[in-house]
């Protein structure tokens, strides 16, 4: 779940650039990229946190491979480094 959340939150759109910014932020190139046919596009419909509404999200199949695995890397390290409730040292003198 913690790794869906991460995914989401790195797929999630940044705010839309200024009229102004956005020529600057072109690429020069007259040719459009075309899509790597090893690297497909992968969407799907993701309900956000307090919404019923599903969000459309789109990434490369790698950059999604990797926002997994970085979010389950991210829950391991915080179960590795969990402490329980008990303690396990005698407390007082």
């Amino acid at each position: 779940m913690i790794s869906v959340l991460l995914a989401a939150a790195l797929f999630a759109p940044a705010d839309p650039p200024t009229p102004a910014a956005a020529p600057a932020a072109q690429p020069t190139a007259a040719a459009p990229a075309k899509p790597d046919e090893k690297d497909p596009m992968i969407c799907r419909y993701e309900k956000p946190i307090g919404s019923l509404l599903p969000k459309k999200s789109c990434a490369s199949k790698s950059v999604r491979e990797q926002a997994e695995r970085l979010g389950r890397e991210d829950v391991e390290a915080v179960q590795r480094n969990a402490r329980g409730p008990f303690k396990t040292e005698p407390s007082g003198p």
